[in-house]
């Protein structure tokens, strides 16, 4: 499979067409900010800098066996989240990135902006109607009950709407979505790599 990035046309086409406001939100999130799949469902509230406009970038969502977790450094483990099946081999660990350079900060542009308040506002409503079933982890992208979103679900549930769509385009994985956001900046800048930068 050759990666590609999509075009603004098919861009403009995806937006228009997707559905599911949690699927919209990590969708939205991946095209304008450019971040792994593994730092946007790794997010936490206090990530989220609405008064600097900034996103800290501090952790990714990985899913590990449980004989993997013995050799992670403790150092470098934030979360060990509780199974939701008791017999499995792996469980999903929030930690922080391998490098030094993956701990970065990302610009809340005005439309990121608003599809954070937008998350915000739906997990409030969410903890509200869950009560005290909501497991309350501080994620920004959670199902439900507050439990994270699988990585490969999310992967799943883009392949499955690109299926559902009739918008004829060629079909992309997630991650293509990440290297179609710098061509995205570009055009949208006039091909200013500075602020794309």
């Amino acid at each position: 499979h050759q990666v590609r990035a999509i075009t603004t046309a098919e861009l403009s086409r995806f937006l228009q067409a997707i559905d599911g406001k949690q699927f919209r939100n990590i969708f939205f999130i991946d095209i304008f900010s450019g971040l792994r799949l593994s730092e946007i469902l790794g997010l936490r509230w206090e990530d989220v800098d609405f008064d600097q406009n900034l996103i800290r970038v501090r952790h990714t969502l990985q899913r590990v066996s449980r004989e993997a977790l013995d050799s992670v450094p403790t150092d470098g483990l934030v979360q060990v989240f509780p199974p939701r099946v008791q017999k499995t081999n792996t469980v999903l660990v929030l930690k922080t990135p391998k490098t030094a350079n993956s701990n970065r900060f990302v610009y809340l542009t005005p439309a990121l902006r608003r599809e954070l308040m937008l998350r915000k506002a739906t997990v409030a409503k969410q903890k509200a109607y869950a009560g005290e079933a909501y497991s309350d982890f501080n994620l920004v992208f959670a199902l439900d009950d507050g439990y994270p979103v699988e990585p490969k679900l999310c992967e799943k549930w883009f392949k499955l709407w690109q299926k559902r769509t009739e918008l004829n385009l060629p079909p992309l994985i997630f991650h293509e979505l990440r290297h179609s956001s710098a061509t995205y900046k570009l055009l949208e800048s006039g091909g200013d790599i500075k602020l794309v930068q």
